[in-house]
C-alpha cells in the first residue's frame, strides 16, 4: 500500500480527535473505525496500536514529543491502564514507528516521551 500523505494525515486527526477520554472506545463511530483500519493496514499495527500511532503523531505535530502520563490522561486512562498499553508502545518501538527518550535512567517507559518516527511518513512503511 502506497502512502497518501494527506489521507493518512486526515485519518490521523479523525482519531486524534475522536479519542479524547475515551479509553480507546470508538463505538458507534464508523468513521473513526474506517480511519483505524486504514492505519492498521499500512502501517502493520493493531487497532489500539494505529490508534496510539495516531495520536502520538498529532501530539507531535504541536510538540516534539509527548510524555506517557499526558497520553494516559488524554485518552481518560489512569496509572493501572498504563500496564494495559505498554506493550502496544513497545511494539510501536520495535517497529520503528515512534521513537522515545527517557526522562531518567529507569527503563521504565512511563517515564519516557514518544515522537513519531519521520520515516513513516516520508515513505513507504
Amino acid at each position: 500500500m502506497t502512502i497518501n500523505h494527506k489521507q493518512t494525515v486526515e485519518h490521523f486527526n479523525l482519531i486524534f480527535e475522536n479519542s479524547k477520554y475515551t479509553k480507546l472506545d470508538y463505538s458507534g463511530k464508523k468513521d473513526v473505525d474506517i480511519a483505524i483500519r486504514y492505519v492498521a493496514e499500512l502501517f502493520n499495527t493493531t487497532h489500539i496500536q494505529s490508534c496510539l500511532i495516531s495520536i502520538i503523531f498529532m501530539f507531535t505535530m504541536d510538540d516534539t514529543e509527548v510524555g506517557f502520563e499526558r497520553l494516559l490522561k488524554f485518552l481518560g486512562f489512569d496509572l493501572q491502564d498504563y500496564f494495559d498499553l505498554q506493550s502496544d508502545i513497545q511494539m510501536l518501538l520495535d517497529k520503528g514507528h515512534i521513537k522515545y527518550r527517557r526522562e531518567n535512567r529507569s527503563n521504565n517507559l512511563y517515564n519516557s516521551n514518544f515522537s513519531i518516527n519521520q520515516k513513516i511518513i516520508d515513505a513507504n512503511p
